[in-house]
């Protein structure tokens, strides 16, 4: 299972579809109590944290996800917000990107997790 972090329903919209495309369950997660919980009880495989997300503090959302789990985590943000960028850049995501590189790569990111 792959959790989506966002308050963003557009990117979630988008994700949802090529995730059935492809085959691979996408859990929602509208705060990090919910991804928190969810991280708690399922098998999750991917985080993929929009950074944007309201009321999100980014490093302690990567600290609280790290007590518990070493899952693979990614993030993206509209290009304009170069500071979470940079910011999400120095913790301890594989990659960040930005929402354009995000929605190309997609499908991609999507299938790396079925193998």
């Amino acid at each position: 299972m792959i959790i989506h972090l966002t308050s963003g329903l557009m990117a979630t919209s988008a994700l949802a579809a090529t995730a059935r495309n492809i085959g691979v369950d996408v859990n929602l997660a509208m705060n990090d109590r919910k991804l928190m919980k969810l991280l708690a009880t399922e098998p999750v495989k991917l985080v993929i944290v929009d950074l944007q997300t309201k009321g999100l503090n980014v490093a302690e959302l990567v600290s609280q996800v790290r007590e518990v789990s070493d899952v693979r985590m990614i993030a993206y943000a509209q290009h304009v917000y170069e500071d979470l960028i940079l910011e999400a850049q120095q913790l301890d995501f594989e990659t960040v990107m930005t929402r354009g590189q995000f929605t190309r790569e997609l499908a991609n990111i999507l299938a790396a997790v079925q193998q």
